[in-house]
Order: structure tokens, then C-alpha cells, then sequence
């Protein structure tokens, strides 16, 4: 069973909306997202993963749990730890699915995730990957693993 952790860094990006036009010249349809950076950190994201991540996407079952970091706004109260405003942590599993597409699995419909968003002082995500048997047992282990990630990252951000 393969398994990767790291830690990307950079300001975490949601991958929202996209909208669409047509090419005057071809006609075909082009879409373009409406978040600026998600691209660049997509690519970040690839670029990390594809240095450590060891063979042929896989094409069974992946845990994923993805901790985003955020920097603390002077607005956020002190002792405040999970990161509640925008973006949402849909939007930003959804870029790093896809940024991990074709090289950790063959498709994101394979993969059984958990995204927490906190406050620390260096931004960026941290990344658990790993093949799991789709048992029961396998499934219950990999979210206690992810309640000890989160517990680990907020004991963090409080001290």
C-alpha cells in the first residue's frame, strides 16, 4: 500500500466557478476559471506530488486528507483556530483533486477525502495520500488517521 504526506506551501486556492466562451477563430469552447491563482497553485500541488509520489497512478481507492493553512487576518480573535470564511473547503479540495489527477490516481472519483482549514503561520496544505483497501476497517482506519491529523494541526495552531 503506497502512501505519500507533505506539506505544499502557498496561499491555498479555491477552484470556483469557471466560465466559458467560444473561440472566434475555431468556435470551439474555451473555459477559463474565475479564480486567478488556482492554476499556479494546481501546479504547485503537481510539482511537489510528482517528486515523491513513486509509480502509475493508482487505480483503486484513495484516502485523502488535506489540511489547508491559512495566515492569521488581525481581525481573527485570539485562540481562533479553524479558518469559517471564504473559500470553502469544497472549492479548495476540488483544485487539489485535481491537481493530484493523473498522477496520484487515475480519476478523483476514487477518492474518499477529509479538508479541515485552520490558522497557522505558514500557509499552504498539508497533504495525506494513500492507497486503502475498500473494506470497512480500512475506511473507519483512515478517518481515525484524519482525526489525528486535525487534532495535531489545531494543538499546533493554539500554541
Amino acid at each position: 500500500m503506497r502512501q505519500w504526506q507533505g506539506f505544499v506551501r502557498g496561499l491555498p486556492q479555491a477552484q470556483g466557478s469557471a466560465r466559458a466562451f467560444r473561440n472566434p477563430r475555431t468556435g470551439q469552447p474555451i473555459l477559463v476559471s474565475k479564480t486567478r491563482n488556482v492554476t499556479e497553485w494546481r501546479q504547485a500541488i503537481r510539482f511537489v506530488l510528482q517528486s515523491e509520489w513513486l509509480g502509475a497512478p493508482t487505480e483503486g481507492a484513495v484516502g485523502l486528507s488535506l489540511i489547508f493553512v491559512f495566515p492569521r487576518p488581525k481581525s481573527a480573535k485570539k485562540g481562533k483556530v479553524f479558518h469559517t470564511t471564504r473559500p470553502d473547503g469544497s472549492k479548495l479540495l476540488r483544485a487539489a483533486e485535481d491537481a493530484m489527477t493523473g498522477v496520484a490516481y487515475v480519476d478523483d472519483s476514487r477518492v474518499q477525502s477529509g479538508v479541515v482549514k485552520v490558522y497557522g503561520e505558514e500557509p499552504g496544505v498539508h497533504i495525506f495520500l494513500c492507497e486503502v483497501e475498500e473494506t470497512a476497517e480500512a475506511a473507519y482506519a483512515f478517518y481515525l488517521e484524519h482525526g489525528q491529523r486535525v487534532f495535531d494541526a489545531v494543538k499546533g495552531a493554539k500554541e
